[in-house]
This record gives structure tokens, C-alpha cells and sequence, in this order.
């Protein structure tokens, strides 16, 4: 016979705190993961008809943000891609009716994508980024 015994493990070393152990840790990485996750695309959002979507990109700070690249997706495939200017002023033009995401692809990884807001009169923006809970790494 064999006998197993659990040495340096919180309340008594047997099977059963193993099983907490693991438990917990798993339950931590799990946690971890979902503040990991990557915010650079936003959620999908509905244009009902043709309509014009520009702005300007401010830091949670209120500064304008020059030179950050985003893009309208369309399912997976990019259809329009710009930088913000000096200003931090952005202008797909119009785009059409259909369901769109926006990614942010530069910005040193700091900023998650912008929040989109819908009405009756259309689509937009909200001027202000979040900031990410760990910056992507440098590539």
C-alpha cells in the first residue's frame, strides 16, 4: 500500500485542500483572462440607413489623441481605415446601411476601442477612450 500525504498545503494537507487549491486557482485564471481580454474592436453596431460617422478621439484626460489608427469593419474585413489628424478629428465620409465594429490598430496598445452609441438619427462615437487594463505588447 501506498500512502500519499500533502505537506505545505492551508488546512491539513489532504486530498480535499488539494482540490480547493486547484479550484481556486483555476476560478483566479479564469478571472484574469476576462480582464485580459481585448478591447480594441467595439461591440458590433447597426447603421439603418446611409449616414456620415465622424468625430474627434480624446484621452480619459480630455486631450485630443493624433494619430491613432482606427478602422470600420464589416464582419472580419476592413472597409474603411484612417488616422485621427493633429486634432484628433476622424471622418469615414458616409457609409452605407449594415452591421459595423470599430478597431482601434494603433496607440501604442493604450486605448480600447471607442464606445458606439445609436439613436434615431444614427450612430456615433463617444469622443473619449478607455484606457486598457495592461497595454498590448510592442510588436
Amino acid at each position: 500500500m501506498i500512502r500519499m500525504t500533502f505537506v505545505g498545503i492551508p488546512g491539513g494537507g489532504g486530498l480535499t485542500s488539494v482540490l480547493r487549491c486547484t479550484w481556486l486557482g483555476l476560478l483566479l485564471a479564469i478571472a484574469g483572462s476576462a480582464q485580459a481580454k481585448d478591447c480594441s474592436v467595439s461591440r458590433r453596431f447597426q447603421v439603418m440607413q446611409p449616414q456620415a460617422l465622424s468625430g474627434v478621439l480624446k484621452d480619459p484626460n480630455g486631450a485630443v489623441l493624433p494619430g491613432i489608427e482606427i478602422e470600420l469593419l464589416a464582419g472580419k474585413k476592413v472597409v474603411r481605415q484612417l488616422r485621427t489628424s493633429t486634432a484628433g478629428t476622424y471622418d469615414f465620409e458616409e457609409i452605407p446601411s449594415g452591421k459595423y465594429r470599430i478597431r482601434v490598430q494603433y496607440g501604442g496598445g493604450f486605448f480600447c476601442a471607442p464606445d458606439v452609441e445609436c439613436r434615431m438619427g444614427g450612430c456615433s462615437l463617444k469622443p473619449i477612450l478607455r484606457l486598457r487594463q495592461k497595454p498590448l505588447p510592442i510588436e
